[in-house]
Formats: C-alpha cells, structure tokens, sequence
C-alpha cells in the first residue's frame, strides 16, 4: 500500500500525518472518526500482509494485547484488516522512544537505565501472564515520559508477539520476525520462544542504555546472529568504566545462551538491575522532552531473510 496522504480516510480513522517509517511498517497520527480520539496507526509491510498464517495470528494476538491493561504498556485499541492492509491502532505517547534519547545522549545514567529496565520488564510480566511474548523488544518500541523528574516508560507495539511456547522466527517465506540486534539465539534458531526470549532482549537493551553500543556490532546480520548464538554476553562496563560492576553479572545472567540459565522472569531482571544500579548512586532529574518522533521507527527494525 501506497502512503496515506494527511485527510485520506482508512478503517475509521483519518490521517493526520506520517510518523515515520520502518521495516515493520508505516505509522501515522490519525484521528478516529467514532470519538475524535488521536492514535497512533501502523500499518504492517504488504509482504507480511501477504501471508495468511501472518495474518490469521496478528488479528488474534494483537486483539489479545488490546486486552491488557498496565501502566507501563501502550494501550493497542484495536486492529484488523482493511483493503487487504493489516494495521494496529495504538494510544498516542507524547514522548520520545528510547532509540532517539540514546541517538541523542549514547549512554543513560545506570540508575535511569536500571528503572526503565524493570518498568518494561513489568509490562512483559503483564503479557506473559495473559500467555503473550513480544519477541520485539528493543529501544525503538519503549516510550518515556517523565514522571516525578523521573523516566516513565511505555512498552509498545505487540504487533510480533506471539503466544508463548510457540516456535519459529522466521514467515514461510523467510523473513525474520524480530530485531536481530537484539534477539535470543533461540528466536533466531526458529525454536520454542516464551518469556525468556524477552529477558534476553530487555538484557540487551539494558546494555544498550549502560554502554552507548549494541551487543554485537558487525557489517552483516549473519555476523550478528551467529555472536548471539556463540559468543559470551558483552560487559557493559567494558565500554563505560564508571557502570557499576555488578550490572555486568546482570547483563550476563539476562543474555545467557540458554534460555533456562537467564532469569526466570522479567521483573528479576528488573530486581537484578534496580539493585546493582544503586552503587551508581542518585541519578539527576530526568528532563521533560518534546513530542516523540516515530514509534517504532529508526531503530534497525527492519525484517530480516537468515
């Protein structure tokens, strides 16, 4: 599907203007006609949209996300199909994603990374519990806001979760249905996924916040697969020499290599991080900031064929 121009109508809602874009689609500001209600509408790329088994388990797993309800999670409104173009409606968070505070400032207080950490870490808890892993997460899908001159995160855009127990991460025809920067070996694999899977990733988002770089930087995605499946989990403070040493066991314990080895939820990793982060000492005020540029967008985020 082409760009929707700003005031073009599409499934009830009218097009503001473009967000932005990446490779897991388009995301407008939009205005639902029912109520008025402002949203943030993504539309999913036509070569998933292609595939029936995609499309059969994003209309039921984006509807069960609809169902959740915490503080910490973007609300999804509602979704469906329209004009053979599937697309997900989301409350709009005025803040920035997380992806374009790091662009901006590389590496974040422990003690600001440590929370945002457990704040999304809860959320995932929430979803897991309703049977769903997200299997996207990473920073162009986590919003803040600031509460208290502290960061309030929002995980968003389940748009990839699936039900937990379930294998596979690649479509039938070979995409790759993640972020390799930031995925578990056992999802690049195309293994059983469950929760673990997101411990894995929000451990390395974690590690994204304290360091300033990815986990595995390399030139080509294979490279970058194949450090997730065999190499040993980086040390943040390696590359930022005042991170409290023992956010270092935290990092190692989240991206074990076996699923089983890592914590056995996502708010023990948030625990873990909380508590390690205290040697970092009183973090300053977190800054209230402008209006968020495109969720979801920017990020390394487009789907990959391993």
């Amino acid at each position: 599907m082409a760009d929707l121009p700003p005031g073009s109508l599409f499934a009830g809602f009218v097009v503001d203007d473009l967000l932005g874009r990446g490779g897991m689609g388009e995301v407008y500001r939009a205005t639902r006609v029912a109520d008025g209600e402002t949203v943030a509408l993504k539309l999913l790329p036509a070569a998933l949209a292609g595939e029936e088994r995609y499309r059969r388990r994003f209309e039921r797993e984006s509807r069960l996300a609809a169902s959740l309800s915490h503080p910490h999670l973007v609300p999804v409104l509602d979704a469906g199909e329209d004009d053979g173009a599937l697309w997900m409606a989301m409350t709009l968070v005025e803040g920035p994603d997380l992806s374009s505070v790091l662009a901006e400032r590389s590496t974040l207080h422990p003690g600001h990374a440590a929370l945002i950490t457990a704040q999304v870490a809860a959320a995932l808890d929430a979803a897991a519990a309703e049977g769903l892993v997200h299997r996207d997460v990473k920073p162009g899908n986590i919003f803040l806001t600031t509460r208290d001159q502290a960061p309030h995160a929002y995980l968003g855009d389940f748009g990839l979760s699936r039900a937990s127990d379930s294998q596979s991460g690649l479509t039938a025809t070979g995409i790759f249905l993640g972020t390799i920067a930031y995925a578990a070996p056992e999802q690049i694999q195309a293994e059983q996924v469950g929760p673990a899977t997101d411990v894995y990733a929000l451990g390395a988002v974690l590690y994204r916040m304290l360091s300033g770089g990815l986990p595995f930087p390399r030139d080509r995605d294979v490279a970058v697969a194949m450090a997730h499946i065999t190499e040993p989990a980086p040390r943040p403070s390696a590359a930022a020499p005042g991170c409290p040493p023992g956010l270092d066991d935290v990092v190692a314990r989240a991206m074990a290599k076996d699923p089983l080895e890592r914590y056995d939820s996502a708010g023990s990793l948030g625990d873990a991080a909380i508590a390690a982060a205290i040697d970092a000492g009183e973090p300053p005020p977190w800054p209230d900031r402008p209006t968020r540029p495109a969720p979801g967008a920017g990020d390394a985020d487009a789907p990959t064929a391993i």
